[in-house]
């Protein structure tokens, strides 16, 4: 799955990021960041699918790092959702049962850049996965 999204915001940063998803049969490992709780699952079973996210760099001698948000509540913000800063690469892999979620679970996932003095950008456009 690939989704192109804009990032705008005049006082941080404006880049182009492309979101792909890939499923693959696996499972285990990762975590969230120190103070993210994930929000309670609804339905299924627990997936062995891991999912991985990768985005296109920002090209920007500012930028720090990554921060993917993630949560079952949409629309997704800063707000709502919690987070991993997962420094300056371009990927990231989600195990969801590691966060408590189930099979049938929709995700939303949107990625902000992190910069030095320019702080955290705003979100991209979230993306939705439908757990497996």
């Amino acid at each position: 799955m690939f989704l192109n999204v804009r990032i705008m915001n005049v006082a941080h940063f404006v880049f182009l990021i492309t979101i792909s998803v890939i499923m693959t049969g696996c499972g285990g490992g990762g975590g969230g960041s120190a103070g993210s709780t994930p929000i309670a699952s609804t339905c299924g079973i627990a997936p062995s699918s891991s999912y991985t996210v990768n985005w296109d760099t920002v090209v920007d001698g500012d930028i720090t790092g990554y921060r993917v948000y993630y949560g079952l509540t949409s629309p997704l913000n800063k707000t709502n959702s919690s987070f991993q800063d997962v420094g300056n690469v371009n990927s990231w892999i989600m195990h969801p049962s590691d966060y408590g979620y189930m099979s049938c679970d929709t995700v939303n996932i949107a990625v902000a850049s992190i910069g030095g003095s320019k702080g955290i950008s705003s979100l991209s456009t979230p993306i939705s996965i439908v757990l497996d």
